[in-house]
């Protein structure tokens, strides 16, 4: 559907003839969005019509698109196309029928521009004009300050929320006809400046235009109601009389402009589409072949692949990801240029002295074509050397193998590359190394999972060990990529909490306080392992800890002997704390533990005798005691508990003999239910259910009875009452129901015959 439209679209503009415009060059605005701005796009012509207005802006433009603005019915002045060049720029081509002069002036444009640092972008352009049968050249500069990204096709205004101010205001300055020989056209200077408020979708756009008879200033507004619709408001020197309004439509890749000048009185209309795939899915092509040249172990040409796709500033996660990958690519690609070149000046060496080492030359030429597969200086030496390579093949076949069974394997991967760079389709190689990649991603899972055991239990550094050893074996694996870039985000913030820990210790240390200072040290272990000072810290304050240990240990036998075991206890558990390896500590705790049980025991053996006796009382009072020995005993708490039930039950029996007793028999009733929950089996309780339940059939026959009774004396509402009380006793009394229901319809009968 999208094609068929614009098919159709294209199809009317071709079928359009040439006309000259009635204005003067002055005032050519391609784009209806121009005129509905103010009349000048130096910074904010994000669509093909940026050849002519800033061709520094074309930066912005990451896709292929095209750009047709009519001025009139079945005429049109501009067109252009652009196409993005990853690393090299964004190039655009144009053709324009100018309205200046007498004479019908036609031009073609051929413009570039690219980003120079950060956020300042370059561009240049040269246009190619033809007045009646004269030829003109002349050439354009541009730049531009801020994102030029803001306000293209997949980028919304509000979306900038939480940018930063420089994505938000921008500012360029383009000079015109520069002539390149005849000059047509005078050199002029345009400036431009642009600031977006995303909450509520405005852009404010500015521009001051200097040319030769008049300067120009120009301001406009835009409205971004949502994703499809945008209005524009713009003024001339602040003159009404050069106010412009305009309207903006998106659907899909198309975006379609009109404006009304108020001046002209004339109606202008641009259609922008995209005829290419979106950024992204452009950008995602880049990064599969520096993946794929990553694996083939072409750094060169991945590196090129990883920086093309970065030049297309899609701001995601993947895009972070890539450029650490990027910047270790970088690293590696100087220090194995390094290498190569020592490789080259050695193999040089080999082969011109007196006696030449053909074999060591076509070993040390191996080994750069391993670093650098697509050396072609490389290449060439080799193929001169081939009687030396096809021992070296041999020789690798057997190495290989070798290294394979010990183990060795990126040293027996290597030995079978060599072998695969003189024959790529070596029998013996291709299958030792489909079995070399098994092994690899075997290993680099192991790694992967040991490393996200180390994440989750924040030991980071050595998480960040095992991720790195992982991408030894893998180096594409995305999800290892991830971890290790939060696992270096964790240690960084770690980084911070050591030098708090490191300043606590030093200042406890001071304080003589050397335990706790210990402990600030151990913590910045748990940290970070291999920390030097809190290692020389810790080994420093030894001496004065074991003198720390061996006083707490003191007390501890003290407090044992005197058969305080909570305070004999907490010593013990000090120096274990500090000491976890202290045996004899272990080794007392273990026995303080067992004499308080000891001494405990009695108190539970007398509780559960008077448990089993009934004697709640004093069975909760022994269990007290041997609780008040061995707070966490779980058969004295059990006991307790046990006991505590038993006397509540004992309290609830006797509040449901009191209801029984003031004939509250529902919520006597309620009572003894509530205790058989908790207690099934108590019988006698069962017993005063039993009878509970009893009374209140006793006393339900003889509400009902009493109902009766009145019933027969016509006293039917009293009756009703009765039946009532039957009924909060029984719900389901069939008897109470039913002659409750009669009663009530003998009322409404002597109602009816009341009312005759």
């Amino acid at each position: 559907m999208k094609k068929l439209l614009f098919v159709s679209i294209l199809n009317c503009f071709c079928f359009t003839s040439l006309t000259l415009s009635q204005t003067s060059i002055e005032v050519f605005r391609p784009n209806a969005r121009a005129m509905a701005l103010g009349g000048s796009l130096v910074v904010q012509a994000r669509d093909p019509s940026t050849i002519y207005w800033n061709p520094a802006a074309l930066s912005g433009l990451k896709d292929r698109e095209m750009l047709i603005s009519i001025n009139g019915p079945f005429t049109f002045d501009f067109v252009s196309l652009t196409q993005v060049v990853p690393l090299i720029g964004t190039f655009g081509a144009s053709l324009s029928r100018l309205p200046a002069l007498p004479e019908r002036v036609d031009r073609g444009t051929l413009a570039w521009g690219r980003r120079l640092y950060k956020r300042v972008f370059v561009g240049n352009k040269f246009d190619f004009l033809k007045q009646d049968s004269t030829l003109f050249a002349s050439t354009g500069l541009g730049i531009f300050f801020g994102n030029p990204g803001v306000g293209v096709l997949d980028k919304q205004w509000q979306e900038f929320a939480n940018s930063k101010l420089l994505d938000k205001l921008n500012f360029g300055m383009t000079v015109h006809n520069i002539p390149l020989g005849k000059r047509i056209f005078e050199p002029s200077v345009m400036f431009g400046f642009s600031y977006i408020f995303p909450a509520p979708g405005l852009l404010l756009n500015t521009g001051y235009h200097i040319q030769k008879g008049e300067n120009t200033n120009h301001l406009g507004l835009g409205f971004e109601f949502n994703r499809k619709v945008t209005i524009f408001l713009g003024l001339e020197d602040l003159d009404f009389n050069e106010s412009a309004v305009g309207f903006q439509y998106t659907r899909d890749n198309f975006v379609f402009n009109f404006s009304y000048s108020k001046n002209s009185d004339k109606l202008l209309f641009t259609l922008s589409a995209r005829i290419s795939p979106a950024p992204a899915a452009l950008a995602e092509r880049y990064y599969e072949r520096g993946v794929e040249r990553l694996t083939l172990k072409k750094y060169k040409s991945a590196s090129r692949e990883f920086k093309k796709y970065l030049d297309f500033d899609l701001l995601d996660a993947k895009s972070d990801s890539t450029k650490i990958l990027l910047s270790d690519l970088t690293k590696r690609l100087a220090r194995t240029e390094v290498i190569i070149d020592s490789l080259f000046l050695l193999s040089s060496r080999l082969l011109t002295q007196e006696n030449p080492k053909f074999f060591r030359a076509a070993y040390v030429l191996t080994r750069i074509k391993e670093l650098d597969p697509d050396n072609f200086d490389a290449a060439v030496k080799l193929n001169a050397l081939k009687p030396a390579v096809d021992v070296l093949i041999k020789k690798s076949l057997s190495d290989g193998d070798a290294e394979f069974n010990a183990e060795k394997y990126f040293a027996a991967e290597r030995s079978f590359k060599r072998v695969l760079i003189f024959d790529k389709k070596h029998p013996t190689a291709t299958k030792y190394l489909a079995d070399i990649d098994k092994i690899k991603n075997e290993l680099a899972e192991e790694y992967f999972f040991r490393g996200l055991g180390y994440y989750r239990d924040k030991s980071f550094r050595i998480a960040e060990q095992e991720f790195k050893r992982a991408l030894k074996f893998d180096e594409k694996k995305e999800e290892v990529i991830k971890y290790l870039g939060r696992t270096r985000q964790e240690i960084r913030k770690n980084l911070k909490r050591v030098s708090k820990l490191l300043r606590e210790g030093e200042a406890l240390e001071q304080q003589r306080n050397y335990v706790g200072a210990t402990n600030k040290y151990l913590e910045v272990l748990k940290l970070d392992p291999g920390n030097s000072p809190s290692t020389s810290s810790i080994a420093k304050l030894r001496p004065k800890i074991n003198r720390f240990i061996q006083d707490k240990y003191t007390k501890g036998l003290r407090f044992h002997r005197n058969e305080n075991y909570p305070e004999a206890i907490e010593a013990f558990l000090n120096v274990l704390s500090i000491n976890p390896d202290h045996l004899d500590a272990k080794r007392k705790l273990a026995r303080v533990r067992l004499d308080r049980r000891e001494k405990a025991f009695p108190y539970l053996k007398q509780g559960e005798m008077f448990f089993q006796q009934g004697d709640w009382q004093s069975a909760l009072e022994s269990y007290a005691k041997a609780l008040e020995i061995e707070p966490s005993n779980s058969k004295a708490l059990q006991g307790e508990k046990d006991v505590q039930k038993k006397l509540q039950i004992v309290n609830l029996i006797e509040r449901g003999r009191q209801k029984v007793n003031e004939k509250q028999y529902l919520q006597a009733e309620t009572i003894f239910g509530d205790i058989l929950r908790m207690d099934p089996g108590n019988r006698i309780v069962k017993i005063e259910l039993n009878d509970t339940r009893n009374k209140i059939n006793e006393l339900t026959e003889e509400y009902f009875n009493d109902g009766i009774n009145l019933f027969t004396l016509d006293r039917y509402q009293d009756a009703i009452g009765i039946w009532n009380k039957v009924l909060e006793l029984d719900s389901n009394h069939k008897g109470a129901l039913e002659y409750k229901q009669k009663a009530i319809e003998r009322i409404e009968a002597l109602k009816r015959i009341q009312n005759r």
